[in-house]
């Protein structure tokens, strides 16, 4: 698990979770070889090679997806529009940068968090470093397909955005606050800043954190899906016969009050999954005369993003 949070990747790069008596992918890694062929958040998975997959055997599922470099793992999934589709997926061993950034329109930084691994904070202030002094007109912090990581990394990162307020609070079981974490001065992007948030449902745990954090102080407008919904902390322990028990022992509470429950972080603007074509929109060209870019007029989520920014940008 810690050199999995350092960035060093063995495996297909998903994510699993519980959800409705069945094994759901949380988040297939942004870049990883089973985001590459196709898998997504919220697809079930129903087989590993010969091995029928149940709520029961959860926790042979790490063991059924793990292996050596290079070795094939066969995955069989039922997607969200219910079609069951085979996977032969490569298990690779591949570095995953936590965070990469695009300048867009010459005026908007877009930093994509892949996950919060130890490096992130200091990765995600270089970056802006870079470019506060550049004119930026808006920001967009992109959480898609970001599974969590280290809550101290997402805690972190947050503070870069907030002078003062309330992160995240921590509950036990008891149902007493353990822990609270806030918000401290200095920033690293001026408040006056346009910046926007995008979540999908592969958007969990910390970073949900981040996102309901940075809304709940008023600090960003949210786009996008309903996040995955995983506001808990789970501890493991061991049983006789080398087994083992996973519990959970406390929940996140957002500084609205709010616990992070199954449906998710819901957008301020709820934005459906849909590739643009690159001749379909007359203000396409007006996005990015950089080629390179053009992924980017294809994407209506980060389209709508943007124009959310300069709306923003008209009234404050």
């Amino acid at each position: 698990f810690d050199k999995k949070l350092k960035g060093d990747k063995v495996g297909i790069g998903i994510e699993i979770a519980k959800k409705n008596d069945k094994i759901v992918v949380m988040t297939a890694l942004f870049g990883g070889p089973a985001y590459k062929a196709g898998i997504r958040s919220g697809d079930t998975i129903i087989q590993i090679d010969n091995m029928a997959v149940t709520y029961k055997n959860f926790a042979k599922i790490d063991d059924a997806l793990s292996g050596l470099p290079n070795t094939f793992v066969t995955v069989y999934i039922e997607d969200t529009n219910k079609e069951i589709k085979m996977y032969r997926l490569k298990r690779t061993s591949f570095n995953v940068s936590s965070v990469s950034q695009k300048t867009l329109k010459n005026k908007y930084v877009h930093i994509r968090i892949s996950q919060f691994q130890k490096k992130t904070p200091s990765e995600v202030k270089r970056v802006l470093k870079k470019k506060v002094n550049k004119n930026i007109q808006g920001l967009i912090i992109d959480l898609r397909d970001n599974p969590g990581g280290l809550l101290e990394a997402a805690i972190k990162t947050t503070d870069l955005f907030l002078s003062k307020g309330l992160i995240v609070s921590i509950e036990g079981r008891s149902g007493k606050i353990t822990e609270k974490y806030s918000a401290k001065p200095p920033i690293i992007i001026d408040l006056k800043t346009p910046v926007v948030v995008i979540i999908n449902e592969g958007t969990a745990s910390a970073a949900e954190i981040m996102a309901g954090a940075l809304r709940d102080n008023q600090r960003v407008l949210v786009v996008g899906r309903n996040s995955f919904g995983k506001g808990s902390i789970q501890s493991i322990f061991s049983l006789p016969n080398k087994t083992a028990a996973k519990l959970t022992t406390s929940f996140y509470i957002l500084p609205s009050g709010n616990k992070i429950r199954r449906g998710g972080i819901q957008p301020d603007l709820l934005i459906e999954p849909m590739t643009l074509p690159l001749n379909g929109y007359s203000t396409e060209s007006k996005l990015n005369s950089n080629k390179e870019d053009e992924k980017y007029n294809r994407d209506r989520t980060l389209f709508q993003a943007i124009k959310a920014l300069e709306v923003m940008n008209i009234v404050k």
